[in-house]
C-alpha cells in the first residue's frame, strides 16, 4: 500500500510541475501562445505513437513476463529485437514530420510556425527514445523509479519559464517547444545510463525466435494512436473551427482534468507488468485480487479531486489563469464528469486485456469510440463549440470504458 501511495504521490509531484508550464505559458503569452504549444505538443504525442510502433506495450508486456519467470537471457532477446525494428521506424516518421513540416508551412498553416514546426521534429526523436526507456524501466519491475522519470523533465522546464518570465522575457511557443526539448534530452540522458547498466546484468541474450515487430506491434500501435488521436482531434478541430486561442482554453480545461486522467493511467502502468506475470502462471485470482483493489484505491484518491472541478470552474479558471480562460468553464465541467464516470465504470481494466493479450479486442473498443468521438464532434461542435467537442470527448471515453471493463470481468473468470 505505501509504495502504492509513493509511486501516486511522486506522480502528482510531476504533474504539479506540468500544470506550472501551462500556468507560466497562459499567463505569460495567453490563450494564442499556450494552444500553439499545446496543438505542436499534442501532435507530436500522436506521432510518438506511430514511432515507438507499439514495442513500448511489448516491451513492458514480454520482457516483465520473463523476468518473473527469470528467463533473463530471453528477456535480453526481446530487448534486443524489438529496439532494432523500432529505430527505422523512428527515422522515417521524422523524415515524414519534416517534410510535412515545409507542406504546411508553404500552405500558411495557422496552428504553428515554421520555427515551431522544426523544433517539433527533434522533440519527436527525444520523445520516442524516452517512451521507450520508460517502458524498459517498468518492466524491470521498479515502479517508484519508473514513476519518478516520468514526468521528470517538467520541473526543469517549469523552472527556466519561471526565471525566464522574472526576468522579463515571455518565450513564444517555439522557444518553450525548445526548452521544453533541452530538458527532456538530460532526462533521457540519465534514463539511459541506467537502463544499459540494468539490462547488461541478465547477460547475453538467448537465441529464441521473436515474434516480427509488424504483426505484434501494429495491434497495440493502434489502439495507442487511436487514443492519442481522441486527445488531438479536440484541440485540432478546435483551433481549425475557432483559433488558437479557443485551442488554448480547452487545453486548460484538459490540463486541469489531467490528474483524474493520470490517477488512472498510473493505477494501470504499475498493475501491467505484475499481470503479466499472473497471466504467464495462470493465476487469474491475483489478477481480480489486484484489479479490485487498485481501482478502489484509485476511487478514493480522485474522489476528492472532481468534486471542486465540477462546482466551481469557473471561480477556478478565473483565478488561476485570468478573465479569458474563464468563458471554458462548461468544457472543463463535461470533461471532469466524463474522466469521473470512466473511473467508475472502467477503472484499470485497460490494463486487464493488454496483459491478456486480447489487444486486438480492445482495438476494436478504441476504434469504436474514435469513430464516436468523430461523428459526436460533427454533430456538436457547429452547435455548441468547444463545449459539444468537450462534450462528445467525454461520452466517446465513456462508452469505450463500458465496453472494456465488461470483457476485463470475463477475462478474469
Amino acid at each position: 500500500m505505501l509504495r502504492d501511495l509513493s509511486t501516486y504521490g511522486i506522480k502528482f509531484f510531476n504533474i504539479i510541475a506540468a500544470f506550472v508550464v501551462t500556468l507560466l505559458l497562459a499567463r505569460s503569452g495567453g490563450p494564442a501562445v499556450l494552444g500553439s504549444y499545446a496543438l505542436v505538443i499534442q501532435t507530436v504525442q500522436l506521432l510518438t505513437v506511430v514511432a515507438v510502433f507499439g514495442m513500448d506495450q511489448i516491451l513492458i508486456r514480454e520482457v516483465a513476463s520473463r523476468i518473473r519467470t527469470s528467463e533473463f537471457g530471453e528477456a535480453a532477446a526481446h530487448v534486443r529485437a524489438h529496439l532494432r525494428f523500432v529505430w527505422p521506424i523512428v527515422a522515417g516518421v521524422v523524415a515524414i514530420s519534416a517534410i510535412a513540416t515545409f507542406a504546411f508551412t508553404n500552405f500558411g498553416h495557422p496552428l504553428a510556425d515554421t520555427a515551431t514546426l522544426l523544433v517539433a521534429c527533434g522533440f519527436l526523436v527525444i520523445n520516442a527514445v524516452y517512451i521507450l526507456g520508460l517502458a524498459l524501466m517498468r518492466s524491470l519491475g521498479n515502479q517508484l523509479r519508473a514513476q519518478i522519470f516520468d514526468g521528470l523533465h517538467s520541473w526543469p522546464l517549469a523552472i527556466l519559464l519561471g526565471v525566464a518570465v522574472l526576468a522579463g522575457w515571455h518565450p513564444n511557443s517555439a522557444e518553450a517547444l525548445l526548452l521544453a526539448s533541452l530538458c527532456l534530452m538530460a532526462t533521457v540522458g540519465i534514463m539511459v545510463v541506467m537502463l544499459l547498466r540494468a539490462v547488461r546484468r541478465w547477460g547475453p541474450p538467448s537465441s529464441i525466435p521473436v515474434a516480427s515487430g509488424f504483426g505484434v506491434g501494429a495491434p497495440f500501435m493502434a489502439i495507442s494512436l487511436l487514443i492519442a488521436f481522441s486527445n488531438w482531434w479536440p484541440l485540432f478541430l478546435v483551433g481549425v473551427a475557432g483559433s488558437v486561442a479557443d485551442a488554448g482554453q480547452l487545453r486548460i480545461a484538459f490540463q486541469l482534468a489531467m490528474p483524474i486522467t493520470v490517477i488512472l493511467a498510473t493505477t494501470s502502468t504499475f498493475l501491467a507488468p505484475a499481470m503479466a506475470g499472473d497471466f504467464r502462471l495462470g493465476r487469474k485470482d491475483l489478477v481480480r485480487d489486484r484489479f479490485r483493489r487498485a481501482a478502489l484505491q484509485a476511487l478514493v484518491i480522485s474522489a476528492p479531486l472532481v468534486l471542486p472541478l465540477l462546482i466551481w470552474p469557473e471561480i477556478i479558471l478565473r483565478t488561476l489563469f485570468g478573465a479569458e480562460f474563464a468563458a471554458g468553464a462548461d468544457s472543463l465541467r463535461a470533461i471532469v464528469a466524463g474522466q469521473a464516470l470512466v473511473m467508475v465504470i472502467g477503472g484499470p481494466s485497460g490494463a486487464i486485456l493488454i496483459m491478456a493479450g486480447s489487444e486486438r479486442l480492445s482495438l476494436w473498443f478504441t476504434v469504436g469510440s474514435a469513430l464516436l468521438l468523430l461523428i459526436l464532434s460533427a454533430l456538436l461542435l457547429p452547435r455548441c463549440g468547444a463545449f459539444g467537442m468537450a462534450l462528445a470527448f467525454a461520452i466517446s471515453e465513456v462508452g469505450r470504458a463500458i465496453a472494456i471493463r465488461t470483457t476485463a470481468e470475463r477475462l478474469m473468470k
